[in-house]
Parts: C-alpha cells; structure tokens; sequence
C-alpha cells in the first residue's frame, strides 16, 4: 500500500470524524445552558489575580513552576515597555510593547542564532560529501552513519550545535507570547 493510497482511503474517515466533531460541539446542552459545562452564563465575573504555578505530578506543571520567574520577569518588563509607550500615547500601545520586549529578548539571543546559521551553513556546504557517502554505502545503515559522523568530526561540525540555540531560542520567545497573553 503506498502513500498515496493510504492518504485517499484515509480522507473520507478524518472528514467524517471532522464533521461528527463539529456537531458534536454545536449540539444544545441537555438543560439548554448556554457553556459546555451547562453552567449558566455569568458576564460580571471577574477573573482572580495570576497565582504563581506550583509544581505538581504532571511535568507541565512543574516545568511551569520551573519557568514561572522567567515568565513573571518578562511580564514585570512588558509593563515597563507598556509603561513608556504611554509617554508617546496617552492611552499607550500594547501592540508596541510588546515588540520592543521581543526585541529586548532578541538582542541578546543574537549570538546563539549566528552560531545556529553557521553550522548550518557548515552542515549545508558537506551535503555533497554526505550524499557520496550515502551512494558509496547504499543499504549500509550502520556505515553511512559511521562515515557521515566521521565527516562531521573532521569538519568540527556538531549536528546537535544547530538545534539547542533553536530550542533556547522557541522557549525564551514562548515565553513572551505566554506572559503577554495572561496580561
């Protein structure tokens, strides 16, 4: 069975399972409340103030407890940003705030993205060598693997240098965009 096969039989049934999705989702609630829960609908609630994460059993809540001053400390720098837009507007521009803040994490994360385009620059300029490699040893998993990390090491070439400043790099950002979310 090929690719393509498995895509057109496939299809129908992520479409089907789409649609009984959706009016699964739009059907009434069996009391006719309005709200998923059934709960009535209460327009004057006001959210509480943001509590710190604790650390639980599950990993995310712990990772969130783990980066929660990061989280606090870029939040605490976007109200400064927002802070000094409202000497340029009366009212302030979060829009603006929140660029600036993405540029005040971006300067300092400079070094990491040279040093990701660089490997893969260096990565990118083997590729020829790489692929003789993998025509030399056709069928030969193990060897090509062998032969490919020997060029690498030859070159001074980590594979692994080009994707940890990506990941600081996504976290640091996420970040941000989360800090500024909940704002």
């Amino acid at each position: 069975m090929t690719l393509r096969d498995l895509r057109s039989r496939a299809l129908p049934l992520l479409l089907l399972g789409l649609l009984v999705l959706v009016i699964a989702a739009c059907a009434a609630a069996p009391g006719g409340s309005p709200g998923a829960s059934g709960a009535p609908a209460n327009p004057t609630a006001t959210p509480g103030p943001l509590q710190p994460a604790q650390p639980g059993a599950d990993p995310f809540s712990t990772l969130a407890w783990l980066f929660t001053p990061i989280f606090q400390t870029i939040f605490i720098v976007l109200v400064g940003f927002y802070q000094l837009t409202k000497l340029w507007a009366p009212l302030g521009d979060i829009g603006i705030a929140i660029i600036l803040v993405t540029i005040a994490i971006r300067i300092p994360l400079i070094p990491l993205f040279r040093r990701q385009t660089v490997s893969m620059r260096q990565t990118q300029l083997l590729a020829p060598q790489v692929k003789d490699i993998q025509r030399r040893y056709k069928g030969d998993r193990q060897k090509i693997f062998e032969e490919t990390q020997a060029l690498y090491r030859a070159n001074g070439i980590s594979q692994f240098s080009g994707c940890l400043p990506l990941l600081l790099q996504l976290r640091s950002c996420s970040s941000c965009i989360r800090s500024s979310a909940r704002a």
